[in-house]
């Protein structure tokens, strides 16, 4: 796993690998790193320790978000996980499947559960 002095220029000129994937680690963020795919796709990732247990989260993808804000980013996060026990994948994970019972309870309610009024019949 290489580390580099990661600037604008650095990651712009960074290829990707024949096969697989590499990651690049940033010499003045521990932890801060991009993800270059065999495909070309490149993607912020920062690792961190929760415990005993190495974690993995994936802040975005290069250019879209470019490396100021990634690290600004990787930085609040570290700071989430040192001072105040955070864990932004766990949060990550639950923000997603939260987002997606909600959206399934309420199409669910929509379509089964409202009670529907048939013209002429009394209700309650």
């Amino acid at each position: 796993m290489p580390t580099i002095k990661m600037t604008d220029r650095s990651i712009a000129a960074l290829r990707p690998p024949a096969t697989g994937q590499v990651d690049y680690w940033d010499s003045k963020l521990p932890g801060f790193g991009i993800r270059v795919a065999a495909g070309g796709r490149k993607s912020w990732t920062l690792l961190y320790r929760r415990g005993p247990m190495k974690r993995r989260w994936t802040l975005g993808t290069y250019p879209p978000m470019p490396l100021a804000d990634a690290r600004e980013t990787a930085e609040k996060a570290l700071h989430g996980v040192q001072y105040a026990g955070r864990d932004p994948a766990a949060e990550k994970k639950l923000e997603r499947v939260a987002e997606t019972f909600e959206e399934l309870a309420r199409d669910y309610i929509e379509r089964h559960a409202k009670r529907e009024s048939v013209p002429g019949e009394k209700t309650s």
